[in-house]
């Protein structure tokens, strides 16, 4: 039995879930410790977890809130820093006390975690769920001076896409010891207890669903979502999950956009999202910075029609008119929901096809590879 200590910035979205899949395959035979910046709603599923191993922790990003005045800029970086430093202390002080054997950090957002369990000289593995190459964030460190120095402190960077790995890749310098970066997709199943939504939201059976879920950020493109369901005829409602993020004007625009709109049914995010999956009839992202996307993986598995945005990850395993579709526009959402509105056999073949895909090509088996050989190296 090992100590294996998971560090995530908290459990929530689809790293949250993608956390708690993994940590769900080793709950038998070894010891897990949980480390997060605080709770989120997906807190329950960890439940497994002993409450003597539930520990809590504040980070500071090495990707910042975005500030326009560059002198605030230059004012948060000089003050996290030294927050760095002190939560590098304390994860030192958690390896040594809980005798870690293995550190697993849940995202790159956190430098912390992976220096600490450089120094204490413990197995540290990595895992990249973000595009590096997007300029959607504002970074503290520059993209080089970070990636370069996950390359040398970690034993594994796991990407979970290709596009992912290619982008991390991107910026080291010496390929030397290039095989520690591994493609390392999600594991996405099936749900039970599946959820009615159409009699939990009491919707009318006339109506057809577009389904999406997804923090409310600029990247997600929520108000492209809203523009797509105000052109679809009146028989169309978006129904939406969703947590705000941290622009504030982002975050007023689209409350504007859905306040007063018939066609819009929004609900903050909750657990087990997926299984209100079961009887909608489109799951649709918008986001321009997708990894992996695991609305649409989960989407797949549940055998909807499923459709995201062009020159993004899941292009890895979305073909058009076979298992879902990829969109390069408003428009062209709207044409291939139109197109395959009353073709039932092609709506059939793609459904079926969607969720075979889930399941060659993200299930648990890679996921035990890297963990078994970290368990067996210490």
């Amino acid at each position: 039995m090992k100590n294996i200590l998971f560090v995530t910035d908290r459990l929530s979205g689809g790293a949250g879930m993608s956390l708690y899949e993994m940590m769900n395959i080793y709950r038998q035979g070894h010891n897990l410790i949980l480390l997060s910046s605080g709770k989120g709603f997906l807190s329950k599923k960890f439940n497994f977890i002993k409450k003597e191993n539930f520990l809590t922790i504040t980070f500071r990003s090495w990707i910042a809130k975005k500030f326009e005045n560059f002198y605030l800029s230059l004012l948060y970086r000089l003050v996290v820093l030294p927050v760095h430093f002190f939560t590098i202390i304390k994860i030192i002080f958690i390896i040594k006390s809980k005798n870690i054997d293995i550190v697993v950090t849940n995202s790159i957002y956190l430098i912390e975690p992976i220096i600490a369990a450089k120094i204490c000289k413990k197995f540290n593995i990595v895992f990249v769920r973000e595009l590096l190459s997007k300029k959607y964030y504002q970074y503290n460190f520059t993209k080089k001076f970070i990636t370069n120095l996950l390359f040398k402190l970690a034993n594994n960077i796991c990407c979970n896409s290709h596009l992912t790995k290619k982008n991390f890749l991107k910026f080291i310098k010496k390929k030397k010891d290039i095989n520690k970066v591994l493609y390392f997709p999600n594991i996405v199943s099936e749900v039970k207890n599946k959820k009615n939504i159409y009699e939990i939201l009491k919707i009318k059976k006339n109506k057809k669903i577009v389904f999406s879920a997804s923090w409310i950020t600029p990247n997600k493109k929520i108000e492209n979502l809203i523009k797509l369901i105000n052109i679809l005829d009146k028989n169309y409602i978006l129904v939406f999950f969703g947590d705000y993020g941290h622009d504030k004007k982002y975050n007023l625009k689209i409350n504007k956009m859905i306040k007063n709109n018939q066609k819009v049914i929004f609900f903050k995010s909750i657990p087990n999202i997926q299984k209100y999956m079961s009887q909608v009839d489109y799951v649709v992202s918008m986001c321009t910075t997708d990894s992996f996307n695991r609305i649409a993986a989960e989407g797949m598995v549940e055998k909807k029609i499923v459709l995201v945005k062009k020159n993004t990850a899941p292009e890895e395993y979305i073909k058009n008119y076979y298992n879902g579709f990829i969109c390069k526009n408003i428009a062209e959402y709207k044409y291939f929901i139109k197109k395959i509105e009353n073709n039932k056999n092609l709506k059939n073949f793609i459904c079926n096809n969607a969720k075979k895909t889930i399941h060659s090509k993200f299930t648990s088996i890679q996921l035990k590879n890297v963990l078994n050989k970290a368990i067996r190296s210490v």
